[in-house]
C-alpha cells in the first residue's frame, strides 16, 4: 500500500481486510475494482463487485463490530480513506432518528449475515433469522424508547414554533455611572396553553440539537427590530448559539432581517460565548467581521467560564465583554472572584471594550462595581425578565437611583 492517510493506492489481488477483523477504516473507490468476499464454510465466495463511486468497509465504524467481509482489488485501485474517528464524531453530532436507523438496519444485516452462515453449517434460517429479530429488539428497545421520547420532544417545539407559543422576555442593561437604561437582553420563554410559562432549560438544548434554533433565531431578530421602533435609543442584545453559527447562510439571512424591520443595526448587539469564539477561530473571526460590517454591535457573553486565552480577545472584533454572573455573586465571600472581576475590568478597559456585570443582585454588588469602574450591570437587583409591554413601561419610566 502507498499514499498518506487519506489518499491511498493499492495493487492488484491486494487484501485490504479480512473477514473477521476489526475495522477502522472505510473507503471509497476513486479507480478500479475489486470484489468483497465472504467463506460460506470451505468456499470463498463473492457477494459484490465495486468500482469507482462506490464505498466499501463503512459498517464495523458505524457499530464497531468486527468485519462481515473482506475486500480484495481486482486491479489497482485507488481509494480515499476515512478514519474510525471521524465518522463517529459525526455520528455522535447526527439526528439520533437517523443513527438508530443505521444500527438497526446494520444489526438485522448482520444477524441475516449470521443466520446465512449458520444454515451452510446445516442450521435452520428459520430459527437463526427469528433468533435474531429477538435479541435485536432486546438490544435496540432502550435506544428506541429514548428516539421516541427525542422525537415528542422535537414535535413539541415545533409546535411551539408554529403555535407562537415562544416568546421574547426582556432584563435591562443599567449604566451604573448615570443609573440609566441602555438597554435590554432578549430572553426566549415558552409559554404553552396547559403547563404555562415554560423555562428556556426545558428546551433550548432540544431546539439546538433538532436545528430548530435556527428559525427560533431569525423569529428573535425580527421581533427585537419591530421592538425597537418602540423604544427609541434602547440597545437590544440577541443571542446567537453555536448551531446557528452552522450556517453558511447565517450573516445573509439577519442582514436581510435588519435591512427589511431594524431602524437602526447599531443598536443592537448579538451575544456569543467563548466555546464558539474556540470552535474554528479563524471561521468565526471571518464570521464576526462580516456580522459587524451590518452595522451591530459583537458581545462575548458569560466571560470568564470557557477555555479561551485572554491573548485570544484582541483578535475578535468584539465590542462588549460580560462577566459571569458565578463572578460577581461571590465577590464578597471570595476574595479571588474579586480580583477576577477586577481584573477582566482592566482588560476590557484597556482593549477598549465595554464590560458588564451578570447577575447582579445587590446593591453592595452594584457599589463595588462602580467603584471599579465597571460600565454596565445587568441582574435581578434591576429586573427579572419582564414581557414586551413590561418592558417598554419600564423603558420610559427608568430605574431609581441606588441608596445612598
Amino acid at each position: 500500500m502507498t499514499g498518506d492517510n487519506f489518499y491511498q493506492i493499492f495493487p492488484p489481488n491486494a487484501l485490504i481486510f479480512r473477514e473477521g477483523e476489526p475495522g477502522d477504516t472505510a473507503y471509497i473507490i476513486e479507480k478500479g475494482s475489486l470484489e468483497i468476499i465472504v467463506l460460506m464454510g470451505n468456499r470463498e465466495l463473492q457477494i459484490a463487485r465495486l468500482g469507482p463511486g462506490d464505498i466499501f468497509g463503512e459498517m464495523a465504524l458505524v457499530d464497531n463490530q468486527m468485519r462481515t467481509a473482506g475486500a480484495r482489488t481486482l486491479s489497482e485501485v485507488s481509494v480515499i480513506a476515512i478514519g474510525k474517528d471521524y465518522v463517529r464524531e459525526k455520528l455522535e453530532k447526527s439526528d439520533p432518528v437517523i443513527a438508530l436507523f443505521m444500527k438497526a438496519i446494520l444489526g438485522r444485516f448482520r444477524k441475516m449475515h449470521a443466520s446465512l452462515k449458520e444454515t451452510a453449517h446445516g442450521a435452520s434460517v428459520e430459527d437463526a433469522i427469528h433468533t435474531g429479530d429477538l435479541v435485536e429488539l432486546e438490544d435496540y428497545g432502550l435506544e428506541s424508547a429514548f428516539t421516541a421520547g427525542h422525537l415528542a420532544l422535537t414535535h413539541e417545539l415545533e409546535n411551539a414554533l408554529r403555535e407562537k407559543q415562544l416568546h421574547l422576555y426582556y432584563q435591562a442593561v443599567v449604566n451604573l455611572a448615570t443609573h440609566e437604561i441602555k438597554g435590554f437582553e432578549a430572553l426566549i420563554r415558552q409559554i404553552h396553553p396547559t403547563k404555562g410559562l415554560i423555562p428556556p432549560v426545558n428546551f433550548i438544548g432540544m431546539a439546538e440539537e433538532s436545528g430548530l434554533i435556527v428559525p427560533i433565531g431569525y423569529m428573535i431578530v425580527t421581533e427585537v427590530c419591530e421592538l425597537m421602533k418602540k423604544m427609541e435609543r434602547a440597545q437590544i442584545n440577541i443571542n446567537l448559539s453555536a448551531r446557528q453559527f452552522e450556517e453558511v447562510d447565517l450573516i445573509q439571512r439577519i442582514g436581510a432581517i435588519l435591512a427589511e424591520h431594524c431602524p437602526d443595526p447599531r443598536r443592537v448587539t448579538f451575544e456569543i460565548t467563548e466555546s464558539i469564539l474556540m470552535s474554528d477561530p479563524n471561521r468565526v473571526d471571518h464570521m464576526l467581521s462580516e456580522l459587524k460590517a451590518l452595522g451591530v454591535k459583537i458581545a462575548i457573553d458569560d466571560f470568564g467560564t470557557g477555555y479561551s486565552s485572554f491573548s485570544y480577545l484582541h483578535r475578535f472584533p468584539i465590542d462588549i465583554l460580560k462577566i459571569d454572573g458565578s463572578f460577581i455573586k461571590t465577590m464578597a465571600s471570595n476574595p479571588k472572584s474579586l480580583e477576577i472581576v477586577r481584573a477582566l475590568i482592566g482588560l476590557a478597559s484597556s482593549l477598549q471594550m465595554e464590560v458588564v456585570a451578570e447577575g447582579v443582585e445587590t446593591l453592595d454588588q452594584v457599589e463595588r462595581l462602580r467603584e471599579m469602574g465597571c460600565d454596565f450591570a445587568q441582574g435581578y437587583y434591576y429586573s427579572k425578565p419582564i414581557p414586551i409591554t413590561d418592558t417598554i413601561d419600564f423603558f420610559n419610566r427608568g430605574v431609581p437611583s441606588p441608596e445612598a
